[in-house]
C-alpha cells in the first residue's frame, strides 16, 4: 500500500473524530445557551429552538415527576394495606381477648354482686339470669335431695323409681350448670359496660377490667387510625386515576419513562440545533458568556482541522490519481510505438509488392503486343483476358 493511502485512512479516521466532537462541541453550546435561559432572542432559528427546548423539558420533567408521584403513592397503598391487614388482625385479637374473659369476669362479679354489693337492684337486671339459674339450682338440688332420701328409705325396688327421678333432675342440673357459664358470659359483657366495678370496689374484678378497658381502646385506637388510612388510601387511588395508572400501575410508569427518554433524545437535538444556529450565526457575542464564546472558538477549531485534514486528503488522492493516470498514459504511448513500428514494417512490404506488380505488368504488355491483343479497356479484364482465336 502506497504511504500516502496509509496516511489518508490514518486522516479520515481523525475526521470522524473531529466530526464527533463538532458534534459533541455543538450541544455542548446548547446546552450553555438553554442554560443562560435567554427569553429575549432576536435570531428566529434561536428563539424558535429555545421555545422547542423548554417544550420538551416541562414535558420530560412532568413525566420523571409522575413517575415519582406514581411510585410513591403505590408504595404507599402498599404499606397502608399492610398497616391495615395488622391493624385488623391486632383489633381482632383484642376482640377475641375480651370476649375470652367475659366468662371470668361474670362469675367474679356475680360473686362480688352477692356477698358485697349494696345496691342489688340497680344491677339486678345485670344479673337476672345467673340469679334465676341458682334459683332453679337450688329447687332442682333441693328436689335431689329429697328422691335420693326417699329412695334409701324405701325397699329396692320401691325405691327405683325415686332414683330414675333423682338422675333425671341431676342431669337438668346439669343443663343448667352449662347455662350457667353461658349465663356468666353474658353477665360479665353487660358488667363491662357498666360501672359496676366503681360501686363495688373490688381490686380482682378491677384488674379484670383493666385489661378489657386496654384491650378495648387498643381496638378503638387501631379502629381509628385504620379509618384514616382507608381515608388516606381512597386519596391517593383518585392521585393514580388522575395520573392515568388506576389499573396496572407498570405499564403507566414504563410509558412515562419511554416519553421521558423520547423527550431527552428530543432535547439533545435541539441542543445540538441550538449550538449549531448560535456557532453558524455567530451569536454567542450577543449572549455575553464568555463560556459560550470558550466553546464556539473549540467547535470553529475543530471544523477548521477537517477542512484541512480534508484538502490534505485530496491532495494525496490528486497526486496518486495522478500518477496512475500518467502511468496509464505511458502505457498507451508504448502500445502506440508499437502499432507505429508495425505499420512501417508493412508498409516496406506494401513497396515491393508494388515493385514485382511493376515488373509484370511490363512483361504482359509486352506480350500482349507479341500476341496483337487489344489492351483491355480500363476496368476491363486484366491479363488474363486475353482476345480471341487467330484469323483464319
Amino acid at each position: 500500500m502506497d504511504a500516502r493511502e496509509k496516511e489518508i485512512a490514518f486522516l479520515e479516521a481523525e475526521i470522524l473524530d473531529c466530526e464527533k466532537k463538532c458534534a459533541s462541541g455543538m450541544a455542548e453550546i446548547g446546552r450553555a445557551v438553554v442554560g443562560l435561559a435567554p427569553t429575549g432572542a432576536t435570531h428566529d432559528d434561536l428563539a424558535r429552538n429555545l421555545e422547542k427546548v423548554r417544550a420538551v423539558d416541562t414535558r420530560a420533567t412532568k413525566d420523571r415527576e409522575d413517575v415519582d408521584r406514581i411510585k410513591n403513592r403505590v408504595d404507599r397503598v402498599a404499606q397502608i394495606q399492610n398497616s391495615l391487614r395488622e391493624n385488623e388482625r391486632k383489633i381482632a385479637d383484642a376482640q377475641r381477648d375480651v370476649e375470652s374473659r367475659h366468662g371470668d369476669i361474670g362469675a367474679v362479679a356475680y360473686e362480688v354482686y352477692r356477698t358485697k354489693c349494696a345496691k342489688k337492684d340497680a344491677y339486678r337486671d345485670v344479673f337476672a339470669e345467673l340469679l334465676a339459674i341458682d334459683e332453679e339450682k337450688q329447687k332442682i338440688e333441693a328436689e335431689i335431695k329429697e328422691l335420693d332420701s326417699a329412695a334409701a328409705n324405701r325397699g329396692f325396688f320401691a325405691g327405683i323409681s325415686d332414683k330414675a327421678k333423682s338422675l333425671a333432675k341431676k342431669t337438668a342440673l346439669s343443663m343448667k350448670e352449662m347455662g350457667r357459664k353461658t349465663a356468666a358470659v353474658a353477665a360479665g359483657r353487660k358488667v363491662c359496660d357498666s360501672d359496676f366495678d366503681k360501686q363495688v370496689g373490688d381490686e380482682a374484678l378491677t384488674r379484670m377490667l383493666a385489661v378489657v378497658v386496654n384491650n378495648r381502646k387498643l381496638a378503638g385506637t387501631l379502629g381509628e387510625e385504620s379509618t384514616a388510612l382507608r381515608a388516606e388510601q381512597t386519596k391517593l387511588e383518585e392521585d393514580l386515576r388522575g395520573l392515568g395508572a388506576a389499573e396496572g400501575y407498570e405499564k403507566r410508569v414504563r410509558e412515562l419513562e419511554a416519553d421521558a427518554q423520547q423527550a431527552q433524545a428530543e432535547l439533545a437535538a435541539l441542543a445540538a440545533a441550538v449550538g449549531s444556529v448560535v456557532h453558524e450565526q455567530k451569536l454567542d457575542a450577543t449572549l455575553g458568556s464568555d463560556q459560550v464564546t470558550a466553546l464556539c472558538k473549540g467547535v470553529s477549531d475543530l471544523k477548521r482541522q477537517v477542512g484541512d485534514k480534508k484538502a490534505q486528503i485530496e491532495r494525496w488522492k490528486a497526486q496518486i490519481e495522478m500518477e496512475r493516470v500518467a502511468t496509464e498514459m505511458d502505457g498507451l504511448k508504448a502500445k502506440r510505438a508499437e502499432r507505429e513500428e508495425r505499420i512501417r514494417a508493412l508498409t516496406g512490404e506494401i513497396a515491393e509488392v508494388d515493385k514485382e506488380l511493376a515488373t509484370l505488368a511490363q512483361k504482359h504488355e509486352g506480350l500482349r503486343k507479341v500476341a496483337g491483343v487489344e489492351a483491355a479497356p480500363a476496368g476491363g479484364a486484366g491479363a488474363g483476358g486475353g482476345g480471341g482465336a487467330p484469323a483464319a
